[in-house]
């Protein structure tokens, strides 16, 4: 996933967090948060900070690194 793409989703997904926070189960999306690893993301998204960063792997996996 290029850096652009991710800047779009994250953007989408504090645009929906900002039109239907007070109606969101957040509850819910925690749940699922934990459940696909991603609470980290998710609490980050909630709080309104800037988008992770893609960086390099700094190994050999060459595994791309989502850093907040």
């Amino acid at each position: 996933m290029a850096q652009g793409a991710l800047d779009r989703q994250w953007s989408d997904v504090q645009s929906v967090l900002a039109t239907q926070g007070s109606t969101l189960d957040t509850a819910y999306l925690g749940h699922w948060a934990a459940q696909l690893a991603l609470t980290e993301l998710l609490d980050a998204a909630m709080r309104g900070e800037l988008p992770p960063r893609l960086t390099p792997p700094d190994d050999s996996s060459q595994q791309l690194r989502l850093d907040l």
